[in-house]
């Protein structure tokens, strides 16, 4: 006697679409220094990432390029602590489970909403060098975008005998994932402020005596902000923190971070900070002028005899401005 016997099976399929789209992790082990583990891997797969230490600024409000600060900005606040609210806190940025919205991370995306995208589509283009298409932005680090910049290194006292492990931090710090002046003043004025998260570590001098604030902000350009560039303040196209719109232009996008700036710096100057700003290798405009408590804007530059300014030259005179400064007090 023949028979047939049938049997169920089970075939797992792999995905043939991705969904972009915003989602919620637990953080928990991340923040103290564990793996965070997500089914963001090819065909949903899980893969592991460690927090590099990056942050998303705390709530912020869009504000036009020539208007005030308004108190709902808590990102311009220099001096307050975060509290029980999730607006006053800063957010754990970790770029290598961050997608743009779009074919390529500079593009407008064609919807702030799920995004479906065929994972064939999903590769390397022909071009050369290969452009990442729909990939996170890890993907995109060679490139500059969504990078996550090397720790920011609190008030230290060095002397000759710590000039190695000062040459090493310097040595860290990479000029990639483009230039955003208010950021660095940001944290540069939350460092020293008399009153502000640190002022428990710069309040006094050991000796009692008063102590002078100053802020060096060196760049090596003029702001440029991207809409599709991953910051401290988003992904802009979708999170529209200070662009206010998705159909906002990186010059005007650039031109709203550069009115932050100048806020920054006269909050800096209003704590008795003196503000020095030097372009390397560039030349001062009146954002980077305008910063800098007056006189003190200087730039790497060739004179009209042929003699050269270089940084040596920029940072002695600092140095020997700061040592009078304290002389004569």
């Amino acid at each position: 006697m023949e028979y047939t016997r049938t049997t169920p099976q089970t075939i797992t399929q792999p995905p043939t679409r991705y969904n972009y789209l915003n989602r919620s992790f637990d953080v928990t082990s991340a923040k103290s220094g564990g793996e965070l583990v997500t089914d963001t891997g090819v065909n949903g797969t899980q893969e592991s990432h460690y927090w590099g230490g990056c942050i998303f600024e705390r709530k912020t409000t869009a504000f036009a390029a020539n208007a005030t600060a308004p108190s709902t900005a808590l990102d311009m606040d220099i001096d307050s602590k975060p509290g029980t609210s999730d607006d006053s806190r800063w957010k754990v940025m970790i770029p290598e489970i961050a997608y743009a919205r779009a074919q390529q991370v500079g593009s407008k995306p064609s919807t702030t909403g799920t995004l479906n995208v065929n994972v064939g589509n999903v590769k390397y283009s022909n071009n050369n060098p290969p452009i990442p298409l729909y990939m996170s932005y890890q993907a995109n680090w060679p490139s500059g975008w969504g990078v996550c910049p090397a720790a920011a290194m609190k008030l230290t006292e060095f002397d000759a005998d710590d000039r190695t492990e000062f040459d090493d931090y310097i040595k860290s710090l990479q000029p990639v994932g483009g230039t955003y002046h208010d950021v660095g003043m940001a944290w540069g004025a939350r460092l020293l402020s008399p009153t502000g998260l640190f002022s428990d570590e710069n309040q006094t001098a050991d000796n009692g005596r008063p102590i002078d604030r100053h802020i060096i902000f060196m760049t090596d350009g003029a702001m440029s902000a991207n809409m599709g560039n991953l910051t401290f303040q988003g992904y802009e196209y979708l999170d529209q923190n200070v662009s206010g719109s998705i159909d906002t232009s990186d010059a005007t996008l650039t031109s709203l971070h550069n009115n932050r700036f100048a806020q920054l710096c006269q909050a800096a100057r209003d704590r008795n900070i003196t503000v020095w700003v030097v372009a390397l290798s560039v030349n001062l405009n009146t954002s980077l002028t305008n910063c800098a408590t007056p006189g003190k804007a200087y730039q790497t530059l060739v004179k009209p005899d042929g003699t050269k300014v270089t940084l040596k030259d920029i940072f002695s005179s600092i140095a020997g401005q700061i040592s009078r400064l304290r002389l004569s007090q």
